[in-house]
């Protein structure tokens, strides 16, 4: 196979090699799995929750639940690997959990109540709560401080001219990921495609972030915004998936141009200032192993993406534990049956307004306009085809979604009817949309 880019002869590592990474998530599995963020609140107030006196205390309380020895990097405490699933904190403290699922959403169903049922006894006491918004809705970026967590300094460093928002990013957003299964290249790439094509339907119908510096503004979806003005190197949309030559190999040689966010020695990440990760493969300053390039490949951000795991889609706005259900249902259902990836790469092929659909779902949601109709018009499709690829049993979970379409309504719909109606208050907001046992799916 001839590669999409040229290493030079004083390349440390090969083609096979970083193909490698990619070959090696090839399974005969169908899974799906999660990576779910909570945003945390003082419960007595709705406050900030900051580290010494929130975070870290939560994941030592884990840890001891579990009987495991949180994760330490340089001495400094990164998250805890519970029987759940791995626990991190972001830098504006939130939380999240990699849950790996299963072949089933019951199985995805039953990991995330087990979590919910884990975590939420063990932050009460010190008197945190969770709410599943997806930007903070009265923060300034700049008054936290933020830990000195392996990659941290390099990002804040590179943030300051990579784009306006990365501080924002760090310490404000919270997202859901879906991640699917793949079982050969060919498979992988008309995933990716799909996910890809239906990426603007996803975000307007989770959107749930339509605050900032506590009042409502003229958007469903800040944090897509903000994603799209932090650091656009690693922010692709890959409208280039649809090209007919597009492989690994065009999504490595994407990568090997994207500049590095520090190389990991020891739990530090090195900084190698603005260095492509072409650049520091031939430069021959650090020496750059396979595990350089993983860990590079995991500092790149588009809303689609290639992971171990196998792609991940990590588009949308966090929610409530039953709409993460119903996003992972609604892309299993429409990934893994060949007969929905037909039908969405058929009648949702790209035109030439199709790059801009991101911006209008986070400005809009449902009711952006699209060439097709309105982005509601395309959600009720996709519903239709989500579900005729999934069985009875998985279906159910879409049910969140039917019902949210039939009154064209997203969460952030639902924020901006209750603020000032409802909710009063930052506090009201978060108590009513917090995250409990009883919230569980």
């Amino acid at each position: 196979m001839s590669a999409a880019f040229d290493l030079g002869e004083s390349s440390q590592l090969t083609h096979a090699q970083l193909r490698s990474v990619f070959d090696a998530a090839h399974t005969k599995e169908r899974r799906i799995g999660l990576d779910y963020e909570l945003m945390p609140y003082r419960l007595l107030d709705g406050g900030t929750v900051y580290y010494d006196r929130g975070v870290k205390p939560l994941i030592l309380a884990l840890a001891a639940k579990y009987n495991v020895s949180p994760i330490l990097a340089n001495h400094i405490l990164t998250g805890v690997d519970t029987p759940l699933g791995r626990l991190r904190y972001g830098a504006g403290s939130q939380i999240d959990v990699e849950l790996d699922g299963g072949e089933s959403l019951d199985d995805l169903r039953a990991q995330v109540g087990d979590y919910i049922a884990a975590l939420v006894p063990a932050a009460q006491p010190l008197g945190l709560g969770f709410s599943g918004i997806a930007y903070h809705p009265d923060r300034d970026p700049t008054s936290i401080q933020i830990v000195s967590k392996q990659r941290y300094p390099v990002m804040t460093r590179r943030f300051k001219t990579s784009g306006a928002r990365g501080l924002h990013m760090m310490t404000s957003t919270a997202g859901c990921a879906v991640r699917v299964s793949v079982h050969s290249e060919k498979d992988a790439i008309e995933k990716f495609r799909t996910a890809i094509a239906v990426t603007p339907v996803l975000q307007a119908i989770f959107a749930n972030s339509p605050m900032d510096r506590g009042r409502l503004l003229d958007v469903q979806s800040q944090r897509i915004l903000t994603w799209m003005d932090v650091d656009r190197a690693r922010t692709a949309f890959f409208t280039q998936a649809f090209d007919r030559d597009f492989s690994y190999d065009r999504y490595i040689a994407w990568a090997l141009q994207v500049p590095v966010l520090g190389i990991d020695r020891e739990g530090r990440a090195i900084d190698v200032g603005d260095l492509t990760f072409k650049d520091c493969l031939t430069t021959g300053k650090l020496y750059i192993g396979v595990e350089d390039w993983a860990g590079h490949l995991s500092t790149l951000w588009p809303a689609v993406r290639f992971v171990p795991q196998g792609i991940e889609l990590r588009m949308a706005d966090t929610g409530s534990p039953t709409h993460a259900l119903a996003l992972a249902a609604m892309v299993k259902g429409l990934l893994h049956a060949p007969k929905a990836r037909a039908e969405i790469l058929k009648k949702m092929k790209p035109d030439g307004d199709f790059s801009r659909l991101p911006m209008k779902a986070a400005k809009h949601g449902l009711f952006g306009q699209a060439a097709k109709g309105t982005l509601l018009d395309m959600a009720k499709e996709t519903l239709r085809i989500a579900r005729a690829g999934l069985g009875a049993e998985d279906a159910r979970y879409l049910e969140p979604v039917a019902r949210a379409l039939a009154i064209a309504a997203s969460p952030a719909d639902e924020i901006r009817e209750r603020w000032g109606r409802d909710w009063k208050s930052l506090h009201e907001l978060f108590t009513s949309l917090r995250v409990t046992p009883e919230t569980r799916p």
